[in-house]
Parts: C-alpha cells; sequence; structure tokens
C-alpha cells in the first residue's frame, strides 16, 4: 500500500477516529509520543501493539510496511542496529483528524561511524482509529543528509550533486 492509498483509506472524513477533545484523544497522542521518546527496545517492542492498530500503515521514509506483524518485525530488525536514541517532539500540530509531530531525533549505530551521534529534524504525520491506535505514520525527514552523506562513496556522489544543483 501506498502512502495515497493510506491516506484514503484513513481518511478521517470516512473512518470512525478519536473524538477531538476528549480524553481518548490526548492518551492517544501521549502513548504515539511516548512510543518513540522512550527508547528502551524491549519496552518499545512490548508497547508495538498497543500503539499501532492491526491494519496500521508506516513509512519512515526508509521503508513501507503494512500490518502490525510486519511493523512489529521491522521495529525489532532496526533496533539492532542502534546503541542509544534520544527523541524529543517539541510541539504537535492538530487538524481535523490529523496529527503532526515535529521531532528532533538523536541516534548512535552499533556499527555505522561508531560513537558518532547522528542528529536530524522530521515530521511525522499521524492518523489515529476509534480506539485511539495508530492507523497511519508517514515520516517526513531528509535522510540523505542525515545518514546518506556519512556513507563512503554513496556521500562523495551526494554531495557532488548537491553543488550541482
Amino acid at each position: 500500500m501506498s502512502y495515497e492509498e493510506a491516506l484514503d483509506r484513513t481518511d478521517p472524513t470516512k473512518c470512525k477516529t478519536v473524538t477531538p477533545g476528549s480524553a481518548e484523544e490526548k492518551d492517544a497522542i501521549e502513548r504515539f509520543k511516548g512510543f518513540y521518546t522512550d527508547y528502551n527496545r524491549e519496552d518499545r517492542m512490548a508497547k508495538v501493539r498497543h500503539v499501532f492498530a492491526e491494519n496500521a500503515y508506516i513509512n519512515d521514509t526508509l521503508k513501507e510496511v503494512n500490518g502490525i506483524d510486519a511493523i512489529e518485525a521491522y521495529l525489532l530488525k532496526s533496533s539492532e542496529f542502534i546503541e542509544s536514541r534520544t527523541f524529543e517532539t517539541p510541539d504537535i500540530a492538530v487538524s481535523g483528524g490529523d496529527y503532526y509531530y515535529r521531532w528532533v531525533a538523536n541516534i548512535k549505530f552499533k556499527t555505522f561511524k561508531k560513537g558518532r551521534v547522528f542528529r536530524f529534524h522530521g515530521i511525522s504525520h499521524v492518523r489515529f482509529d476509534e480506539k485511539g491506535k495508530v492507523v497511519l505514520c508517514q515520516d517526513f525527514w531528509d535522510p540523505a543528509t542525515a545518514l546518506f552523506e556519512h556513507i563512503p562513496v554513496l556521500g562523495f556522489m551526494i554531495k557532488l550533486i548537491k553543488r550541482r544543483l
């Protein structure tokens, strides 16, 4: 499923979602924020099914994943490469069933550029179902600048292309 298809499938004007201003909405907003803020691999994996709906769609810019089983497997696999991570959410905007989380991530990988902390900024577009579980999460961030420019040959090519633009 693509982002466009996921947008249509989770359209808040066509689907049941949390009630705006309700305690359930506030809980859903905080639960999603906490899922990424509190980064402990075991704790995070235990929360996946509490945060994401059975038919959830996520795209973290690097990979598109559909369904809770695939999301759980993907998050578990990606956490194997991370030594430490902090995640800040300075603000959240809400608009008609759409939630936009502005975030700052600081990640240290186990093997890639060992010891270096990568800091990058992004926004996540999120939608919740009527139970407050995430049915859509599309991240927007620049992996070329945040990560790819640091890979020897690939980084050189990206920097070369940027200079020519």
